[in-house]
């Protein structure tokens, strides 16, 4: 079995940090490597994603990488404006390469945008093979969207059309097994599509669990893009609350994202005179990446759209009681969560200042929500999505 998995959301940015949608890609492939290893589980990234996967996430397989051209200014990358023109240029790269994958059984861009999509579709057209798709998630209609509304407008109506294309060109999706997913179901009810299989997230549980318990630095953590949809403006407005009981109270952001956007969160943080409270890390992973988490009491999701929740779910683990908005993602983790109306940052404040102020409840709470998280092993759902993997050649023999 050969599957191309395509990943090109990096584009040519260094500065962005890993998203829900690769990191499910990576940690499926790197556990699928070690039991199938007669198998070829191989990524067309860019030469971003290659130095991410490979340095970072330390993902040893069979690459193709689309390099950002000489002629391509570097300074262009810093902007939003840049990203879109270097996911075109991708796009139109990728056509080029389709000779070397003409040996694959399934093409798979792992997530809806079309610049994973449209190559994808190149290849299973050209070598009449299997096109697998995956939606994550829903973007929601940009006037109930934090941030830019023509950016929103734009993204909302890019997914509209990658709802259409694949509805009317895959020939599998994959889609979360939540109340998200099943949403997603009910809109492709009409679709060419062969079949729909509800999958699940994971997390690394054997290594988290290796990594030493480090000493409480931070009073509550956030990991995720640094993008508006993720709930950043409310950063600062409930930290303004938390500090007035608590001065010294230390909030670590953990994630990447736009410089602009990211120039922007600092500036407000200054301003505000938070600049010895909120922390902005950029991206993390590896030991670093849990060693903060472990660092900090709570985690702090103010995001306002999830598909799944992989960094929620890792907070969880790391015995961490998780205060987020209530989205439909999160049922599958039950009411154990801090789960509060979307909108509401006071509520949010209020409930980190509940766990500052009796600190025991943080270590009952951190305990029952990591019996929860342990179900959500990447071996298992690895071997889950193996099953599916044959099924598919099977169905279309």
């Amino acid at each position: 079995m050969k599957i191309l998995y395509i990943i090109n959301g990096l584009g040519f940015s260094n500065n962005t940090g890993i998203g829900g949608s690769d990191k499910r890609a990576i940690e499926i492939i790197r556990k699928l490597q070690k039991v199938y290893p007669k198998d070829s589980f191989d990524i067309l990234t860019t030469e971003s994603g290659y130095e991410l996967f490979t340095k970072k996430e330390d993902l040893n397989t069979n690459y193709f990488v689309i390099y950002r051209p000489f002629w391509w200014p570097k300074e262009l990358n810093k902007s939003l404006i840049g990203r879109v023109l270097s996911y075109f240029y991708i796009t139109f790269i990728s056509f080029f390469k389709i000779n070397d994958f003409k040996d694959y059984d399934i093409f798979f861009p792992t997530s809806d945008f079309f610049f994973d999509l449209i190559p994808a579709f190149t290849y299973k057209s050209y070598f009449k093979k299997i096109l697998l798709c995956m939606i994550h998630h829903q973007i929601k209609n940009p006037v109930k969207r934090n941030g830019s509304f023509i950016i929103n407008t734009l993204m909302y109506m890019s997914q509209r059309f990658s709802l259409k294309f694949i509805s009317d060109n895959s020939d599998y999706l994959f889609v979360y097994d939540t109340p998200e997913g099943n949403n997603i179901k009910k809109l492709l009810l009409k679709s060419k599509l062969k079949k729909i299989f509800s999958v699940k997230n994971g997390i690394d549980t054997n290594f988290i669990d290796s990594i030493p318990q480090p000493k409480k630095i931070y009073d509550a953590c956030f990991l995720g893009g640094i993008r508006y949809s993720k709930g950043i403006k409310e950063f600062v407005l409930i930290w303004k609350e938390i500090v007035k009981k608590y001065k010294d109270a230390k909030f670590v952001v953990i994630g990447g994202g736009s410089e602009e956007i990211v120039s922007n969160l600092k500036q407000e943080i200054k301003e505000n005179k938070l600049t010895n409270n909120i922390i902005l890390t950029g991206p993390l992973s590896g030991d670093k990446l849990y060693a903060a988490i472990k660092s900090s009491r709570l985690f702090l999701f103010p995001s306002h759209e999830e598909g799944w929740g992989i960094a929620l779910c890792e907070a969880m683990y790391c015995k961490l009681p998780v205060i987020c908005y209530d989205l439909p993602a999160y049922k599958i983790f039950g009411n154990d969560l801090d789960k509060i109306k979307i909108g509401n940052w006071q509520m949010l404040a209020n409930h980190v200042i509940k766990y500052l102020d009796n600190k025991k409840e943080i270590k009952v709470k951190g305990e029952e929500l990591k019996n929860i998280a342990s179900k959500y092993s990447w071996q298992e759902i690895a071997k889950e999505e193996m099953v599916i993997y044959k099924k598919i050649i099977k169905f279309s023999s």
